[in-house]
Formats: structure tokens, sequence, C-alpha cells
């Protein structure tokens, strides 16, 4: 996995590297294909700015690390 990230140019993106996931705002999780939900029971999250590997929840702002396997 990338640890770099920079913003499109464009806003359709064409200059956004093939290997990344375009950042779209808000984030619904699935852990092992099962919906992933927060703690305090939201299940949307988004990454905070300069944070792509983490997600916040939408709901309490608790944070989740992406882990590599």
């Amino acid at each position: 996995m990338t640890t770099d990230h920079k913003e499109p140019k464009t806003a359709g993106g064409d200059d956004w590297p093939s290997n990344r996931i375009k950042p779209c705002g808000d984030i619904m999780l699935r852990v092992a294909g099962r919906r992933f939900r927060c703690e305090c029971g939201a299940n949307v999250f988004h990454h905070p700015e300069g944070q792509p590997d983490v997600y916040q929840c939408n709901g309490c702002h608790r944070s989740y690390e992406a882990a590599d396997e």
C-alpha cells in the first residue's frame, strides 16, 4: 500500500494515480464481508484530512487505523 496522498488537480481527477482509491467523502466500511459499525452505532466514516489510512466515525469521531495484512 502506498502512503503518499495527493488531491486531484481537476474535478474529474484525471491525474489521480491508478493505484489509489479516489477520496469520496463519506465511507461505509465492510470487514470480513460484513458492514462495520462504530461502538456508538454509526456506520459512516471519513478520512481525516491528510490521513488516508485512518477512518474517523462521523457520529462520535472515534478513529480507526487501516491495518496491512
